[in-house]
């Protein structure tokens, strides 16, 4: 039993030991005398009083010491030996994923005497040949990035190329808010992402968004290493994108804002503004509104008189941010008049009194062609089907620019909320842990409804991503020489897509009608696997009806399943009533 609890154990440290998240910094330095002789055995102090840290080393044989996976700041650092003054170095300041030498030259002397020395440490990084850039919070408070989204400060990297244009770099929240970026020439996805050293980065996207979109004022670091990292941290054969939240310090501090855009400061879309005798004599204009605000908190936790007095063991940082958009994409397209939709082609007939060709080209026999019945040319075909009135109602909408013209600038909702809510604490001056809660709510209405080829507002889709990440870091200094590091993360980003009618919808519903009358298909599935890869397609085939054939798909009566494991397994198929938008409305579906 004891032999077993002694493996578990060095599982767990051989396990902590290699999941090197780059949230924290390492110190690393030689203690000499003033003749440049190593010093064994000095003891070694690293502290970071703002946050209440402390950390305990002692130099090797060599005179070398290390202080390894400590958090970010400014850091003090002592150095004290028997027979020589205490040197105190102050102004130290570490950033995410750096590893900084400090050396300690001690003269001789009393240990009660001391040597100060504020900063004089070397900002060129020398202890490794990453390439990598750091934006740190003080940089951020000072830009303006476009839309608040912290992803964009991966285009401040040189050798960043902006894969799939700016506009996705804009809206916080997910599907679309996902940066493209390459780096140095790699392919998008070939970047690892990481938030307080758990991974970040949605591995199902082409894309190198994250999981969570945290706000921009909860980041103290951000820091891209674009080529030559160490092995410990790759996982992906490009660029390795760190985000290190803010913690509380022995101070509350805390911030607010808010940024806004209105079309009120916009000039209206040229497309919208050719809209023929608009309602009120004006042209409809292109929605856009903004606002994006939040705020931050941080400080110490304590109970005066009952629990960390001296504000140096337990502190927390809390952020909220909301974004309200609200846009359009102006739709400019033709629709069939009243008349048509009725079966009434007279309007195309210059023999009729409705006959609309001398003034619209598009009524002329030219590009109107009246429909034939038994071989005799009519204008008028009665009575309309009900299953193609069905069809207009519920995806063709009403002419509102001159006959046959339709343009609409419609409003359309997306609503993102982030928290963030961290907390650190000091177990004793050899262990230190950090636990952090992120959550983010994106929520989106979508006119046309999304991946059906629509041109008309009269379907959408209702798009929620409701994500969580966190991270659990502990870090325990077993001995002068040896320190464990363990890191648990989880992240969850499940995608929900509804439909729903569109505003311009006569039907005002995506249900099937109940006097549809014609057969019914649904789409089959099939899924391929390509070198490691899964693509998913729809498979064209034929509907039969009669002895016509009507493109659609075979009814199915039973559906495969392509499992985790690349095998076939039969499954009953999903019955449901519903109308998916772009397609023949089903009495019969398939889930998969």
């Amino acid at each position: 039993m004891r032999k077993a609890l002694y493996l578990l154990v060095g599982f767990v440290l051989l396990a902590g030991s290699a999941v090197w998240a780059q949230d924290t910094a390492t110190i690393v330095g030689t203690v000499t005398d003033s003749t440049g002789a190593v010093i064994p055995g000095a003891k070694v102090t690293v502290s970071n009083p703002n946050r209440g840290f402390v950390r305990e080393v002692a130099s090797t044989t060599a005179g070398e010491y290390s202080a390894a996976r400590i958090p970010i700041g400014d850091f003090v650092i002592t150095a004290e030996a028997t027979g020589f003054e205490k040197l105190v170095r102050s102004g130290i300041t570490l950033e995410a994923g750096q590893t900084q030498r400090v050396d300690m030259a001690l003269k001789v002397g009393q240990v009660t005497q001391q040597v100060e020395v504020v900063g004089n440490v070397a900002t060129v990084e020398t202890e490794n040949a990453t390439v990598s850039d750091v934006v740190t919070s003080k940089q951020i408070d000072n830009l303006a990035l476009n839309g608040e989204m912290v992803f964009g400060l991966e285009f401040l990297v040189p050798g960043a190329a902006i894969a799939d244009g700016q506009g996705s770099a804009l809206e916080l929240g997910h599907a679309g808010g996902e940066m493209s970026v390459s780096f140095n020439g790699n392919r998008n996805e070939y970047s690892q992402l990481e938030y307080d050293g758990g991974n970040n980065a949605q591995e199902s996207s082409l894309a190198n968004g994250g999981g969570v979109t945290p706000a921009l004022d909860s980041i103290a670091e951000f820091r891209i290493s674009t080529s030559n990292y160490g092995a410990d941290v790759g996982q992906h054969a490009g660029a390795l994108i760190e985000m290190v939240t803010k913690g509380g310090t022995k101070d509350f501090h805390g911030s607010a804002h808010e940024a806004v855009r209105n079309q009120a400061f916009d000039a209206n879309d040229w497309s919208a503004n050719q809209q023929i005798n608009p309602p009120g004599g004006n042209a409809p204009k292109q929605p856009l509104q903004w606002n994006i605000f939040g705020y931050t908190l941080g400080g110490p936790f304590y109970i005066p008189k009952v629990y960390n007095e001296n504000k140096n063991k337990t502190f927390f940082f809390w952020s909220q941010e909301w974004a309200r958009y609200r846009a359009a994409t102006v739709i400019d397209s033709g629709a069939p008049t009243q008349l048509e939709r009725n079966g009434d082609f007279s309007q195309c007939d210059p023999a009729s009194g409705n006959y609309l060709g001398n003034q619209y080209p598009q009524f002329t026999p030219a590009n109107c062609i009246l429909p034939t019945v038994n071989g005799v040319t009519v204008d008028k075909v009665t009575p309309v089907n009900n299953n193609g009135a069905d069809w207009l109602n519920a995806y063709v909408p009403l002419p509102n620019s001159g006959p046959t013209g339709y343009v609409s600038a419609l409003k359309v909702p997306t609503n993102f909320s982030d928290t963030v809510i961290r907390v650190d604490q000091n177990l004793s001056d050899k262990a230190s842990l950090f636990v952090r809660f992120s959550s983010d709510t994106w929520l989106k209405e979508t006119v046309p409804a999304l991946w059906q080829g629509n041109s008309y507002d009269t379907t959408g889709s209702n798009y929620s991503v409701p994500a969580r990440q966190s991270v659990f870091h502990l870090n325990y200094n077993l001995k002068p020489t040896l320190m464990n590091e363990f890191v648990m993360s989880y992240t969850d980003t499940p995608h929900t897509i509804s439909p729903i009618a569109g505003p311009a919808s006569i039907a005002k519903s995506v249900d099937k009608p109940s006097d549809w009358s014609a057969s019914t298909f649904c789409g089959e599935l099939e899924r391929q696997v390509d070198a490691g890869n899964q693509r998913q397609r729809r498979r064209p085939v034929w509907f039969r009806r009669g002895q016509r054939k009507l493109p659609g798909s075979l009814r199915c009566r039973a559906c495969l399943q392509l499992s985790r494991q690349h095998s076939l397994a039969a499954r009953k198929p999903h019955y449901q009533d519903r109308v998916f938008p772009g397609e023949i409305p089903v009495d019969r579906a398939v889930r998969l």
